[in-house]
């Protein structure tokens, strides 16, 4: 494999979150099916994710890199259906994100915590905890756990 080869393969994509907000904590699991595209420089997973009961499914796309200055990794999850949204991760700072919605755009930051990716040949796992904000109020403190799988 040359060095900018880049490898894309089936996979089943786990995802595990836990979401505290109001006090209150959701936990929630799901599965898809998808992609990996893997290169040296980084790593690509597509997949649908269904949001709400009854409700099609929509496209997500994981894009990880590594990132020169400090050598962790950063994320961005790009979703677009129903409501649209972009958000990136970048571990310690803090990032903007709109949702775009039929009946408007919502504005928040997420501060980004920790970003960590561990690579075997056939699997990857991604962790991204955060904390979403509105202006300075903690909206929720979140933790998710994606697992890919190659099939």
């Amino acid at each position: 494999m040359s060095e900018k080869e880049i490898i894309k393969r089936p996979a089943v994509i786990l995802i595990g979150s836990r979401i505290i907000q109001d006090g209150t904590e959701e936990k929630t699991e799901s599965r898809s099916h998808g992609f990996w595209e893997s290169s040296p420089d980084k790593d690509v997973i597509t997949y649908t994710e269904i949001i709400s009961e009854g409700e099609d499914a929509v496209p997500v796309c994981l894009t990880v890199r590594r990132r020169e200055r400090t050598g962790g990794f950063e994320a961005e999850i790009k979703k677009d259906g129903f409501i649209r949204s972009e958000m990136l991760f970048i571990e310690d700072e803090r990032t903007g994100t709109v949702y775009e919605t039929p009946m408007g755009n919502l504005m928040f930051d997420i501060y980004c915590k920790r970003v960590s990716v561990e690579k075997k040949p056939s699997e990857a796992e991604i962790h991204l905890d955060y904390l979403l904000l509105g202006g300075d109020e903690v909206l929720s403190d979140a933790s998710v756990r994606i697992l890919v799988l190659v099939k």
